[in-house]
């Protein structure tokens, strides 16, 4: 398989995969999202973590924050992405969630 049909399939899943998505009911996404949120702060990872890496999320996306709230409270470093250019990003450390930029 080349690497093009690679990125081709890979671009056709992630489409599939955000219209499943947004089709889910808020209610059923916001339940879904508590427990995604209770798994990461439960796991061992987390517990250990001195720094956390996240991401804000898309309206489709998991919500996450509940963990940066958690992890803030903790004591712990958070840090969040922004992206430079195409393929290119760095991290930087975030205090307050009003501090990200779109």
């Amino acid at each position: 398989m080349s690497t093009e049909q690679i990125r081709n399939d890979k671009r056709e899943i992630r489409k599939l995969n955000k219209q499943k998505r947004a089709e889910i009911d808020r209610d059923i996404k916001s339940g879904l999202d508590s427990k995604i949120c209770d798994n990461i702060l439960n796991s061992m990872s987390f517990k250990y973590a001195d720094v956390v890496l996240m991401f804000c999320p898309t309206e489709e996306e998991i919500n996450i924050l509940p963990v940066f709230e958690v992890a803030k409270r903790l004591g712990k470093r958070v840090a969040f992405p922004k992206c430079f250019s195409k393929g290119m990003m760095k991290f930087f450390y975030v205090d307050d969630l009003s501090e990200l930029k779109e």
